[in-house]
């Protein structure tokens, strides 16, 4: 028998059973911190194969505060509250919301908390549940949905996807004019200003080629093909940089002049994350 087998107990309440694991009497299990405890009554509720085990549980029970981590468990979460990845999202939104309740102050100079609410003013016929018709795209082909389209510039402009058959690219149209590079195949739209888009494009050899590359790639230009999913930004005048230098796997959030890259190399499956 395991752990969890022996630490099943009932608790009786309101004329019903309920099965729960009790863990208050586990060797060890006092030394450690609340936190640590929940930790264990996962453990022992989960064991099963070789994910979780009586040895994992054993081993945080002999936790020491002062030495080195040297063992990995595991942790099963009944629901995810939030997924974020890089957690930046959440710090951002932490941090503006401190930085904004911290301007706020009264006629004597004091800091005061204030919050606001926000009632939606819809125009006549744009109430929820009504649509209109931003831009209209045809191909005979097919038709790529590209993630963050469409999407409106902060002076108003509309940036939208089409499939330009006429160079065989993906594209990128502000108020209905293609201007992303023929062969930068457009994949995803992750910011947008008055000067440029932030986006995730993939390289069509045959149709832009390593000549025509900026310098920041012309050292492994020949891995900036389609298996490279890179970050670029790209002007409304059709000019563009590279803003990641190695291929493989690339997205990027972008908030006033700081900008945090995550993902991977192809010569390296660790995610990596830049700022």
């Amino acid at each position: 028998m395991s752990l969890r087998d022996d630490q099943l107990a009932t608790l009786k309440a309101a004329g019903k059973d309920f099965d729960y694991y009790n863990i208050a009497n586990l060797d060890g299990i006092d030394h450690l911190p609340y936190s640590l405890k929940v930790l264990v009554e996962n453990l022992v509720r989960n064991i099963y194969g070789s994910n979780s085990t009586d040895e994992h549980v054993k081993t945080l029970l002999d936790w020491d505060p002062n030495a080195e981590p040297s063992h990995e468990i595991q942790f099963t979460p009944s629901r995810v509250i939030m997924q974020d990845f890089t957690g930046v999202p959440c710090i951002v939104d932490l941090a503006t919301m401190r930085d904004a309740e911290n301007g706020f102050t009264d006629d004597n100079g004091d800091e005061v908390e204030t919050f606001s609410i926000a009632i939606p003013e819809y125009a006549e016929g744009e109430r929820p549940g009504t649509t209109r018709v931003l831009e209209e795209h045809g191909n005979d082909y097919w038709l790529d949905l590209i993630h963050g389209t469409p999407a409106f510039t902060p002076d108003g402009r509309l940036i939208c996807a089409m499939n330009d058959m006429d160079v065989d690219t993906n594209r990128l149209t502000v108020d209905g004019t293609p201007f992303t590079p023929a062969g930068l195949q457009e994949r995803e739209v992750l910011d947008g200003t008055d000067d440029d888009v932030l986006c995730v494009v993939q390289r069509t050899p045959e149709i832009l080629p390593e000549s025509d590359l900026p310098f920041l790639w012309q050292s492994n230009a020949s891995d900036h093909d389609a298996r490279s999913f890179d970050v670029v930004s790209i002007r409304y005048d059709g000019t563009w940089e590279p803003l990641t230098y190695a291929p493989g796997q690339w997205s990027m959030s972008r908030a006033g002049n700081g900008c945090v890259v995550t993902g991977r190399g192809m010569d390296d499956a660790t995610v990596q994350m830049q700022h």
